[in-house]
Parts: structure tokens; sequence; C-alpha cells
């Protein structure tokens, strides 16, 4: 798998397979990813808060090789408002 890990704060391109890791703002991490799979869009959003940012993309680059990704692209942003969460 390629993994491009872009610089913090910049976002993915709209088509692509991503992970996403935001601060929490309270120091962790939280992750949600999302690829295209055989035609399928399926999507991972951590349940858990991550110390580190390399703990969430740890999980992240796991996930995306569970689901067979080609190349992922990894960003790392501010924490989400809470309108931005999922649900």
């Amino acid at each position: 798998m390629n993994v491009v890990e872009l610089p913090e704060g910049t976002d993915p391109p709209t088509d692509a397979d991503c992970i996403r890791i935001y601060s929490d703002g309270s120091g962790g991490f939280e992750l949600m990813c999302s690829a295209l799979c055989d035609g399928d869009s399926v999507s991972f959003v951590g349940d858990q808060h991550y110390e580190t940012a390399e703990a969430a993309i740890d999980v992240g680059l796991a996930w995306a090789n569970d689901a067979k990704v080609d190349q992922i692209y990894v960003s790392i942003n501010p924490a989400l408002s809470e309108a931005d969460k999922p649900l």
C-alpha cells in the first residue's frame, strides 16, 4: 500500500481514500477513514480516543490494509466542531 502523508492541516483530494486524524481538543486524537473498495464506499470511525496521532494512524493503516486499499492519504487536522462530528 502506498501511504501519502500530507502536511498537517492539509485535506486529501475529495476522491481519494483517506485516513483523517483530528485533535480531540484535550490532547488526544480521533480517527475517521474512508475508501472506495470494489466500487463500494466503506468507512471506519474509531470508537476511542487515541493518545497520539501515530497510534490513530496505525489503527487507520491496519483498517486500510484489511480493506485492500492501494493508496491512502493521511491527514492530521485540528479538532472537529460538534456540527462536523459523525452521528
